[in-house]
């Protein structure tokens, strides 16, 4: 709750409000997307993958950087192909 002690100034920018009293905030759409505000990407080391974690109710994520070898296993893991799958392919190109 607020009280005349506790001032509370927002901002609102695609989705996401900014509180002074209580830091920065998302909001999680139905798709369960969070836009990250940029001041706290700002203050990360730069990365396009984070390690997701749940501690004591909260979501923690962490930068992470993949090598290019995990890059590419995890965009074959999203497209559900698996080794048959590449060895198949590998074997066509060769033709």
């Amino acid at each position: 709750m607020l009280t005349a002690k506790q001032p509370m100034l927002t901002a609102r920018k695609q989705g996401v409000k900014l509180s002074l009293r209580t830091g920065m905030l998302a909001k999680l759409t139905s798709k369960n997307q969070i836009t990250l505000p940029k001041a706290a990407v700002a203050r990360v080391e730069a990365a396009e993958y984070f390690e997701v974690s749940v501690d004591e109710g909260r979501i923690v994520l962490t930068p992470v950087r993949l090598l290019a070898a995990q890059a590419v296993r995890h965009k074959l893991q999203q497209l559900g192909l698996g080794e048959e799958d590449v060895a198949a392919a590998v074997a066509w190109a060769r033709r």
